[in-house]
């Protein structure tokens, strides 16, 4: 922290100090309300600037490589129901570096809602040397009425956006291409499927290994999709090869693997499958729902349609138990995404085979008897009720069969 406060002293209109430094408390100590004061701060220095700079008058938001990632690119879609919805009032134009933006075929899909420019890193780098003061961070939107953290402003844009028409959905083209290859592989037009997608790790470094599942603790629950007569679909790009099934595809190790397909199966699967990574953003954008397994930051979570959610659960050492849910949200922990604390005397627990099962099953269930959504469980409502502090940043649903099986947490 020295180095940053020195930093700060020597440049003090160098809004990019203040962004550096929310980052760092982000994934290393956890403190949500730090993190919004450092932000804010440097928001409002590059207001300031902008001003100065008679740039304010463009009233215009630039969306750069930060937007550019395979999650941080369905952040368009709260951004865009939010401008749609009138809560920003500002207009957007997306500028990023072809060789930064994970999946171009997911991109061509904003084109119709947002003027983008694909442009090569000189000219990149030459914009955003000219623009950076009113550039959109990531972490905090501004609205008409003030800033908004990113998981206040993703779920106000759901929440309010409601059950209306997703923003994207494939064109007759797309679905028709994508229907020959899944043909090919044996899915009829009378199969359903369910994606599965699993951060295994080798991305993000050790900081960022708390958000990593096992790709084998999701088998059972794959054996029980397919039991049901569903398929599943196991997406990403590489990874942990899985020994042949019927009726379970590989994708992420197979030839056909593409941008486009990508896209197709986001849109087209029943629900997908996904741990704490970009893709499990992504379906909800073409209103797809999503079980949101092993997940690690609880604090952080957007509330998506239709879906459900485990926790990843926290073992203390001091205690020699499990932390229970209140002191996971009220501590570091629900705030990061580290895989352990306290000079290691706490670490993450990942969701059991049997867990991830229970929810699968609990989902499907669901999908099958809409009406079962409609109503919170008694162990639904009480994990709620532990969130209320917290309702503007954690709102998925928890799974029934999960919180039954912690009800003890909840105390």
């Amino acid at each position: 922290q020295s180095l940053y406060d020195e930093a700060i002293r020597l440049s003090p209109m160098n809004a990019e100090t203040h962004f550096l430094r929310a980052k760092t408390l982000t994934y290393l100590q956890g403190g949500p309300s730090l993190v919004d004061q450092e932000l804010t701060t440097g928001l409002n220095i590059n207001k300031r600037v902008a001003k100065e700079g008679g740039l304010d008058t463009l009233n215009l938001k630039i969306l750069g490589n930060d937007f550019a990632g395979m999650g941080h690119l369905s952040l368009l879609d709260p951004l865009l129901k939010l401008k749609k919805l009138g809560v920003m009032t500002h207009s957007h134009l997306m500028v990023v570096t072809e060789t930064a933006v994970a999946n171009l075929a997911y991109l061509n899909c904003w084109k119709k809602h947002l003027p983008i420019l694909v442009t090569n890193a000189k000219n990149y780098s030459a914009i955003r040397s000219l623009l950076s003061p009113i550039y959109e961070d990531i972490s905090m939107l501004e609205a008409k009425s003030g800033y908004l953290p990113l998981y206040e402003a993703w779920n106000l844009a759901l929440n309010s956006w409601g059950d209306a028409q997703p923003l994207l959905q494939l064109s007759l083209e797309q679905k028709e291409a994508g229907d020959r290859v899944l043909k090919k592989m044996g899915l009829d037009a009378e199969s359903w499927f369910v994606g599965l997608h699993v951060r295994e790790g080798g991305k993000g470094g050790y900081l960022r290994s708390g958000a990593d599942a096992d790709l084998h603790d999701y088998l059972p629950a794959i054996r029980s999709i397919i039991k049901k007569g569903g398929w599943v679909i196991r997406m990403g790009k590489g990874g942990t090869p899985i020994d042949e099934m019927d009726h379970l595809w590989d994708y992420a190790n197979s030839i056909h693997q593409s941008d486009w397909m990508d896209v197709y199966f986001w849109a087209s699967c029943r629900f997908l499958i996904g741990t704490s990574s970009g893709p499990l953003s992504v379906p909800p954008t073409f209103g797809k729902p999503v079980l949101y397994t092993n997940a690690c930051s609880l604090g952080h979570s957007p509330n998506f349609r239709n879906s459900l959610m485990i926790p990843k659960l926290f073992w203390s050492g001091k205690k020699n138990a499990f932390l229970n849910f209140r002191e996971i949200l009220d501590g570091q922990y629900g705030w990061t995404v580290r895989p352990e604390y306290d000079e290691g005397q706490t670490k993450l627990v990942p969701n059991s085979p049997a867990e991830i099962v229970a929810a699968t099953e609990e989902m499907l269930d669901t999908l099958d008897r809409p009406e079962r959504y409609a109503h919170k469980t008694s162990n639904q409502e009480a994990f709620d009720k532990l969130r209320v502090p917290f309702s503007k940043t954690s709102q998925i649903r928890i799974a029934d069969s999960f919180a039954e099986l912690h009800r003890d947490l909840m105390n």
